[in-house]
């Protein structure tokens, strides 16, 4: 049984709720569906050691609401990129926000190919 206002998705045969609208007509969203996020960054030479101490210290490990699923660094560059899952788009951005005062972002939600799929089909 569908619940009228009420988004649906999911894979073969689980059904998950992507987002709820609200009874009172307002159009904003009260869940969200967790989401994997690319998060590539970049830093400027000169920072170099700094992000290297601020790594060490902290591990750079996501805030809670965010699971890291991935990260990997270019080897003899300024640049590398994360792979996380969240359903809260600004515990991404709270993270990011940490490191912006050495640190450049691009971070962006993505569809598996199964997901995009969906797009066209």
């Amino acid at each position: 049984m569908e619940i009228p206002g009420t988004i649906y998705g999911g894979q073969e045969g689980k059904t998950v709720i992507l987002a709820e609208l609200p009874r009172d007509g307002n159009p904003g969203l009260t869940r969200r569906r967790c989401m994997i996020h690319v998060i590539a960054w970049t830093f400027k030479p000169e920072h170099r050691n700094a992000v290297q101490a601020r790594f060490k210290e902290t591990g750079g490990l996501p805030p809670e609401g965010v699971k890291m699923l991935g990260r990997w660094h270019g080897i003899g560059t300024n640049k590398g990129v994360c792979v996380a899952e969240s359903e809260d788009p600004l515990a991404v951005a709270k993270w990011a926000q940490g490191w912006s005062d050495l640190m450049s972002f691009d971070a962006y939600p993505v569809l598996t190919d199964e997901e995009f799929a969906k797009v066209f089909s």
